[in-house]
């Protein structure tokens, strides 16, 4: 991806650069279904990254209260509450979101370390065979090797939010350079930190039943228990939930930006009104409200079924899964049928805009 964004630096991404690459009597069709595919798996990430975010508000008043109940309605206002942070920030404080980024990073580096080193000096320790040979399937799937290929999405998703940079191209100097290069150095620095950390939890789970019976349904909370007051567990998780609050509100712009890139390439239901640019803010305002009753709606469901939630933003248990494909499909089929009746006649993909290749795909 950081060498399409230096060759195409573009908000649209990955559906622009499937326009870009793709033959060019393919490029048409494959393209508006990359934007669907794309547009769709943005929206479904940002409602769960905010309701991410509201959950460690609720795993702070469980730590210090055994009897909450982490009832699913109040998970749900959090969640709505952080997405309105987000669209408060996004289109009050534009001007100033790219001017706190290095002092966030500078703040998640401490928090980093004042939840790791506590654990390094504690007891206890995992033996280094229960560490990188033992395998347990827990989530009743078929066998424990398709457990572990799942349970890889986790690790994944720590990596995915990198071309949320690609997605802000078109406001960022020197486009072609800087995207690339921030998409990599986040990708080293994730790894550098998560790796240890995660090596640190496992070597302090020496009883994983135990760590998976945690009230709070997090073993790396179980983890901090072990080492941690709670006064200080709930510090460092006040730090980790305002960070992700930020997070969120960069995630949202990304989710914006390739609605409103999409729209602007006539890919879309109301089209020209989503890629509309308000006149004195020149930001997406119509994209901005549509992402927040997109991420709003999608809340909603955690109160009637958990299991429905994570499924249509891809985080579920094997029974789980027998929701995301429906869903998937559903999606797939509307967005076909659209194509069939209305896209086809306006949509042309990107690329047939670039100077030098109208001739051809004309």
């Amino acid at each position: 991806m950081a060498e399409m964004s230096s060759m195409a630096p573009i908000a649209g991404a990955q559906y622009h650069w499937v326009s870009e690459f793709a033959p060019d009597r393919y490029q048409k069709f494959l393209s508006y279904m990359a934007g669907w595919i794309s547009t769709i798996a943005w929206q479904a990430g940002n409602a769960m990254g905010i309701f991410l975010a509201g959950s460690i508000v609720q795993t702070i008043i469980l730590v210090n209260n055994e009897n909450y109940g982490f009832d699913a309605y109040q998970g749900t206002l959090l969640a709505i509450a952080m997405v309105a942070i987000a669209y408060v920030a996004n289109i009050y404080g534009a001007k100033v979101l790219p001017y706190y980024q290095n002092a966030f990073f500078v703040l998640h580096l401490l928090v980093y370390f004042a939840y790791i080193v506590p654990i390094w000096v504690s007891d206890p320790v995992a033996s280094h065979s229960q560490v990188w040979t033992e395998f347990k399937n827990e989530g009743g799937w078929a066998s424990t090797g398709l457990a572990v290929m799942v349970g890889q999405l986790t690790g994944i998703s720590e990596q995915v939010g990198i071309d949320t940079t690609a997605h802000m191209a078109e406001e960022v100097k020197n486009a072609s350079r800087a995207i690339p290069k921030t998409m990599l150095i986040i990708y080293v620095l994730n790894f550098v930190l998560l790796f240890p950390a995660l090596l640190t939890i496992c070597y302090h789970i020496p009883n994983l039943d135990d760590a998976l019976a945690d009230t709070t349904t997090y073993p790396a909370i179980y983890v901090m228990r072990q080492a941690m007051s709670n006064t200080w567990i709930s510090v460092v998780l006040a730090l980790i939930a305002l960070l992700s609050v930020v997070s969120a509100i960069n995630y949202y712009a990304a989710v914006t930006r390739d609605l409103f890139a999409f729209a602007r390439d006539n890919g879309l239901p109301f089209s020209s009104w989503l890629s509309a640019v308000h006149p004195r803010k020149h930001l997406p305002v119509h994209a901005s409200q549509v992402s927040v009753i997109t991420a709003t709606l999608l809340s909603l469901i955690y109160i009637g079924s958990d299991v429905a939630f994570y499924a249509i933003t891809s985080l579920a248990t094997a029974s789980g899964f027998n929701w995301a494909s429906p869903i998937f499909s559903v999606a797939v089929i509307f967005a076909l049928l659209y194509y069939a009746l209305y896209a086809k006649h306006k949509y042309v993909g990107p690329v047939a805009e670039v100077e030098g290749r109208r001739a051809v795909l004309g």
